[in-house]
């Protein structure tokens, strides 16, 4: 094989066999594939451009072959990785054609630099595509766990309470002991849940979504007083303006903190609920008349995963406001203070 044959097989064989590679690690491939045909470019100009039959068609295999892995890199990975690749091919055409002058070579090579750009741009697209239906599934994901945390726990934790005050009343036999049952069962419940929320959450980036605001809290309220046996009242004061995001926080806020007393305060009587506008701020005070703490309601802390007063601590200071739980009145109380909506 003479070097005319050599300088054609060889690049066009370095870049079917990266992109043979590239097809499940493009990064990689196209950091040794690009490289190594540029080194084949420059021993052939050094070695005044031998010619050999073979050398167009196998270029033209090495110019499909980069573009397409130019093509699986900038689908999957920063587009800086395609730059070996792309230089490779834009110089391709020095190892036969000698160009008369500087700029008859810039223009050569950019000229043929426009196929791989075309992969690149078809790899953007098809990136652009992959974004969209990741973002559509972190959607349902979060919409899901949403669903899960502010109302099918919300139903399960008034089985809950329903249970726990049937078995405090039921004289002893098989249906207190049935009860007994039961709420174990809804507490394990509460727990698979509260895994699947978490789950859930990891698997999905916090994605916008519309959400309802405090304008939705007598609804949850009153869902929440005709499901079990404690009497609950609202005080919404007209002049509480929220922003959509401090809105929808202040919501939750309100549903995880009745959530929290059906399942950690089950024998609260009382349970009331006061959006007050204070100057320059709203204060959202959730109080019950049981004081017994329990780690629901006390651990404030910062925990991953988004759910629960923790996390939602965090979507308030996100809005300027701050979240508060602890003792008040014989009671509990979970406080929310968030800035009021500027007219």
């Amino acid at each position: 094989m003479g070097l005319g044959e050599l300088t054609a097989i060889l690049p066009a064989a370095v870049a079917v066999v990266g992109l043979v590679a590239g097809w499940r690690r493009p990064v990689r491939a196209a950091w040794i594939a690009g490289p190594a045909t540029i080194v084949v470019t420059i021993g052939a100009v050094l070695a005044e451009r031998p010619s050999s039959p073979l050398t167009g068609p196998c270029w033209m295999v090495e110019v499909a072959a980069l573009t397409v892995l130019v093509l699986l890199v900038v689908r999957s990975a920063p587009i800086r990785h395609a730059v070996p690749p792309v230089l490779a091919v834009a110089c391709s055409l020095l190892r036969f054609i000698e160009p008369e002058t500087v700029l008859d070579a810039v223009g050569m090579c950019v000229g043929i630099a426009v196929v791989p750009a075309v992969g690149a741009g078809v790899g953007l697209y098809l990136r652009s595509l992959a974004r969209k239906e990741q973002e559509s599934v972190r959607a349902q994901r979060l919409t899901l766990a949403r669903d899960l945390h502010d109302f099918v726990a919300h139903d399960v934790s008034a089985i809950l309470a329903q249970a726990q005050a049937a078995h405090y009343l039921a004289e002893d036999g098989p249906a207190r002991d049935a009860l007994g049952r039961i709420e174990q069962a809804g507490l394990h419940a509460m727990a698979a849940i509260d895994r699947s929320v978490v789950a859930l959450r990891d698997l999905a980036e916090d994605v916008r979504a519309e959400a309802p605001g405090i304008e939705a809290l007598p609804a949850v309220v009153d869902r929440f007083a005709a499901s079990g046996s404690a009497t609950a009242t609202l005080d919404l004061d007209p002049s509480a303006t929220l922003s959509g995001e401090a809105a929808t926080t202040a919501y939750r806020v309100v549903v995880e903190a009745l959530t929290n007393i059906r399942r950690h305060a089950p024998a609260a009587t009382l349970v009331r609920v006061a959006v007050a506008r204070k100057a320059d701020r709203v204060e959202i005070r959730v109080t019950n008349d049981q004081a017994v703490a329990a780690p629901g309601l006390t651990n404030l802390g910062r925990r991953h995963g988004g759910h629960g007063l923790a996390g939602l601590r965090e979507r308030v200071e996100a809005v300027g406001g701050r979240l508060s739980a602890g003792p008040a009145d014989d009671g509990w109380q979970v406080l929310t203070v968030i800035p009021a909506a500027t007219p």
